[in-house]
């Protein structure tokens, strides 16, 4: 004891390590918490690996998916238990790639408030593997700016052609890689025609590089046929139109702003303040307007989601701003233009700014500190409030979770709320008094997806995400399955138009307050 007392350098390095087994501990206990709406995604993503179609927009994903599957089995944990994974590599990785052993060490206590300010586990989709890549091609991009070497551009293809693979939206990485090399071409004072000569390089790599992974992926000879089916066939729903998007990201935009500019009046008054005891109101201050807000929000962590992405951005411009060496900026750059990968295509308006940000946490931090940017009141205020704002953002819904379904192979060992496991029983006592076992369609975008992997069923046909109701060509070939097969069972959850199954010859065999259930 007297050695820690006598020795404070050793005492702050357990410490350290302390808090960040807290953090880490902290992060991967979400793997065992929550159902709901969230399953819904979820399940649609887990039915899609089972069914082993690969779909064009993300081959690779789904290949990933499907490879753990086989190896780790098929459950609500081990899928959210990738998702922490990928989130936890592609945290790490450029903490550890971008400083050195010594730094590392010193800054340890950034990586803990990374885990505590990100949650890395949520559901296994294609935004899980966009991170790992985002995160490589981040650390190969700065690697590069540092050293110039021709061979990170190759792999800059490589890990482009991957993350395209993986979430089709992510191509709009290449143009943004291109800018960063010419730039650094330029600056080296090198004609237009190596500028040109060099991203046509980086360009080619990059689509001879993308076949290559479509085909080993897909084993699609026609790579022009089934990129153009992929796009062509790929039902969007009403939330993905052009405009839908647009107004989704507005909205996002403007909600955010009014949360974020609490942050930035707290900041300004501390930057000016020097009194203690006004520091302590204005901490406070800051605390009871955050959680006012909130409280009438009905989905906290998508607001939280998005402030911090905001100020990320916020804070990255303002180092781009200070910053008087290039390669400094060229980074700034990096990481601002980055965040809005992900957000691409995506109907969630800006709460997708959080992933990427929220892995690039530690070394923002780190860019912080060597720009003297973290000062005391700084560190010790917003900082503090964002991890405990973060905290209870993530863990506000987690006080209603308190039952499990263990007899149940696909939500074992996760707590869920009694609403949820009353309603999931209910849904699972239909199917076994009027299903047949791995003979039962399963119908609806909400219950359609969960069932399947309630029930451990492969689905019969690669259903698409948006079952809605009286879609006649989905519903086509679902009626053709059942013509195929005299024992299967429907059940539909949007109760579409009962005369069209009657017409093709189904019997109404009984209607359940969640679905009518349809035999041949």
């Amino acid at each position: 004891m007297n050695n820690f007392v006598d020795n404070p350098g050793k005492m702050l390095s357990v410490l350290k390590i302390i808090f960040l087994l807290a953090a880490f501990l902290y992060s991967v206990n979400f793997v065992f918490w929550g159902a709901g709406f969230s399953l819904i995604d979820g399940s649609f993503w887990m039915n899609k690996a089972e069914y082993y179609r690969f779909e064009f927009l993300n081959v690779f994903s789904v290949f990933l998916e499907k490879t753990w599957f086989d190896i780790f089995g098929r459950s609500v944990v081990s899928f959210r238990f990738l998702s922490w994974l990928c989130a936890t590599i592609a945290m790490i990785l450029p903490y550890v790639c971008l400083q050195n052993r010594k730094s590392m060490w010193q800054n340890l206590s950034f990586l803990s408030v990374g885990f505590l300010l990100y949650r890395t586990a949520g559901n296994f989709d294609s935004d899980s593997t966009t991170l790992i890549f985002l995160s490589i091609l981040t650390i190969l991009l700065i690697k590069y700016i540092q050293n110039k070497n021709k061979f990170y551009i190759l792999l800059l293809s490589l890990f482009s052609a991957l993350a395209s693979s993986a979430r089709f939206p992510n191509i709009l990485i290449v143009p943004f890689i291109s800018i960063v090399l010419g730039y650094v071409s330029i600056k080296n004072q090198r004609g237009w025609r190596f500028v040109l000569f060099e991203n046509c390089g980086f360009i080619t790599a990059f689509i001879c590089l993308y076949a290559i992974v479509l085909y080993l992926l897909s084993g699609e000879v026609n790579l022009y046929a089934y990129a153009l089916d992929g796009i062509i066939n790929h039902k969007v729903g009403p939330s993905h139109n052009i405009g839908n998007l647009l107004t989704s990201y507005k909205n996002s935009y403007l909600l955010t702003l009014g949360y974020f500019a609490n942050i930035v009046i707290v900041y300004l008054l501390l930057k000016f303040i020097s009194n203690k005891i006004t520091i302590i109101a204005c901490t406070i201050i800051s605390f009871v307007l955050m959680f006012l807000i909130l409280k009438e929000t009905i989905y906290i962590d998508y607001i939280y989601d998005s402030v911090y992405g905001f100020l990320f951005i916020s804070l990255f411009m303002y180092l781009f701003y200070i910053s008087k060496s290039t390669k400094d900026k060229l980074c700034c750059f990096i990481f601002i233009t980055f965040c809005f990968i992900g957000i691409a295509g995506s109907d969630t308006g800006m709460i997708k700014l959080i992933h990427y940000s929220g892995i690039m946490t530690p070394i923002l931090l780190c860019y912080m500190k060597n720009n003297k940017l973290l000062n005391l009141r700084f560190n010790n205020v917003i900082l503090f409030t964002f991890v405990v704002f973060s905290i209870y953002a993530k863990s506000n819904n987690m006080r209603f979770h308190k039952v499990y379904l263990p007899e149940n192979k696909y939500l074992s060992h996760v707590l869920i709320r009694e609403a949820d496991k009353n309603e999931y029983n209910r849904l699972l006592q239909d199917v076994k008094i009027y299903g047949e076992e791995n003979k039962n369609i399963f119908y609806g975008q909400k219950n359609g997806h969960l069932m399947y992997s309630l029930t451990d069923e492969i689905p019969p046909y690669f259903c698409s995400y948006w079952m809605f109701k009286n879609d006649f060509k989905e519903l086509d070939l679902i009626i053709n399955l059942m013509n195929s097969d005299k024992d299967r069972v429907l059940f539909d959850y949007t109760k579409s138009d009962t005369s069209y199954f009657k017409k093709n010859k189904l019997i109404l065999k009984t209607t359940t307050p969640d679905c009518n259930i349809y035999t041949k």
